[in-house]
């Protein structure tokens, strides 16, 4: 083990009351200057300090300059040509698995492996403005990923079936047009099952008929489709991410879209993956909210945390807490998504 001697201790407790504001950087330098060889020390650390201003710009200094990054990506883009399964963009530096604060060149490779020194991918220089730049190129893996539905949420949108009506959990884009999510238990006493809302201004939209419905221990959900393209803006709110089941803990904060007592309430996630009986039926993995804020005809509205991510839709309620269940699991369930 490398010790240190009693110069490098000094030296790291000058730092210390540096950092920790007991002694200024001003401090420092008039105590340093009175010792003998400081004036030719600090001629040398100033020379050097211009020296690295005058050397060619680094990609640091050009992380903001649209035209050199242009320029660098379509110089890379001619020389990837003949590779197959390369694909060049833009985007962060990374060191060790850490971002840097470097935007730059970046090929993305189906699969990173070693390569000859001949067949890796150089820098790249270019001419700006009278300038030369050079800009690194990191390569990086192309990410395994899957396709998920834009899930718009319902904007508090009474749904019924003529015997019995919700809320209106969502629509998400199909290839087939737009389909509707809302209750299964609302859903499930449709007769000849089509469905209608009423949007806030109290104008009636034919949705559609339920195309799958389900209404059992794990889940309480329909698809009812395809919902006219002209009406999902007016029934719905923008696009909005859907929050993993995962990330889900007591204490989030929350907004319930309901349309009973007058619009969106707050509450807070009570507790995650319990049961709830419901008419003599138990159901499981529901997210429990408290205080309750929803009553009868709120079955369905959509759920969203304080950064408008979908947490998940309204089954029911008990005498103190609002029970959801999980976007995401509807989602998979319904949609295969």
């Amino acid at each position: 083990m490398t010790r240190r001697g009693p110069r490098e201790d000094l030296v790291a407790a000058v730092l210390d009351a540096v950092a920790d504001g007991q002694l200024s950087a001003e401090q420092l330098v008039r105590a340093a200057s009175s010792a003998p060889g400081f004036d030719r020390a600090a001629r040398r650390w100033l020379a050097a300090a211009a020296d690295a201003e005058r050397q060619r710009p680094r990609v640091r200094h050009v992380a903001h300059d649209p035209a050199v990054l242009r320029k660098a990506r379509r110089a890379l883009h001619r020389r990837m040509a003949g590779r197959p399964g390369v694909h060049v963009g833009l985007g962060r530096h990374y060191r060790g698995g850490q971002a840097l604060d470097e935007f730059g060149l970046v090929a993305h490779v189906v699969e990173k492996r070693d390569v000859p020194g001949e067949h890796a991918i150089r820098p790249i220089t270019v001419e700006h403005d009278g300038a030369t730049y050079t800009l690194r190129c990191d390569v990086k893996q192309i990410e395994r990923a899957h396709k998920q539905a834009q899930l718009r949420p319902g904007n508090q949108a009474v749904v019924g079936s003529g015997v019995e009506h919700g809320t209106l959990s969502g629509i998400v884009q199909r290839p087939g047009g737009p389909v509707a999510l809302i209750s299964g238990h609302v859903a499930k006493t449709a007769s000849g099952g089509a469905i209608r809302a009423r949007e806030a201004g109290g104008s009636m939209i034919d949705l559609g008929s339920v195309i799958k419905l389900r209404d059992d221990a794990t889940m309480d959900a329909a698809v009812v489709g395809t919902v006219p393209q002209s009406e999902v803006a007016v029934l719905t709110l923008g696009p909005a991410d859907v929050r993993a089941p995962s990330t889900i803990f007591k204490g989030i904060a929350v907004k319930v879209l309901a349309t009973e007592h007058g619009g969106a309430r707050g509450s807070f996630v009570d507790d995650v993956s319990v049961p709830a009986t419901f008419a003599g039926a138990t159901m499981t993995g529901l997210i429990a909210l408290a205080p309750r804020v929803t009553d009868g005809g709120d079955s369905g509205a959509a759920v969203l945390d304080d950064q408008g991510r979908v947490l998940g839709f309204v089954v029911g309620a008990s005498a103190s807490r609002t029970f959801i269940i999980s976007a995401k699991e509807v989602l998979g369930a319904m949609l295969g998504l």
